[in-house]
């Protein structure tokens, strides 16, 4: 992940874990906790929670979108930690792509209390290889950070 703070990139690299579970046949809750290390001692960690849906617009697409809230914490070596947080709103489309491929484009809003309004875009290619598992790599990006990142999605129960 680059993160830019002022005028200078950092790299970093972290984890996220995400989990949702299903509320009937169109909606889900989520959660999710993600921690993020970066050059010259700054570091990020965030949760979110939140409820999801999806609705068939075509064959073999969906319209997709969730409402949440995000809590941010930002911290620099010697300069202490600043705690952000507030409601994040998404929305995006979801392609079945053959048999076992998907492709998804997803727009997030987040309106924290302190540094204001933040977009960011993300795009997710997956494959199923197995019934439970799906591997896939991504992108993210907004007016301050971009990330690169490889995922694993089990599936309890089948896909």
């Amino acid at each position: 992940m680059t993160f830019e703070e002022g005028h200078t990139e950092l790299d970093g690299d972290g984890f996220e874990f995400e989990g949702s579970v299903g509320i009937g046949d169109r909606f889900q809750a989520y959660a999710l906790y993600k921690d993020m290390e970066f050059d010259h001692g700054f570091d990020q960690s965030e949760w979110a929670v939140g409820f999801g849906t999806h609705y068939s617009i075509a064959p073999g697409l969906d319209l997709v979108a969730d409402l949440g809230y995000i809590s941010e914490t930002l911290s620099e070596e010697g300069h202490g930690s600043h705690d952000d947080s507030g409601p994040v709103l998404g929305a995006g489309l979801r392609k079945q792509v053959g048999e076992r491929g998907e492709i998804a484009f997803a727009v997030n809003y987040m309106n924290f209390e302190h540094i204001g309004s933040l977009t960011s875009y993300e795009v997710i290619g997956e494959m199923h290889v197995l019934p439970t598992l799906a591997l896939g790599v991504g992108v993210t990006t907004s007016r301050l950070a971009t990330s690169y990142f490889a995922e694993a999605r089990l599936y309890f129960g089948g896909h």
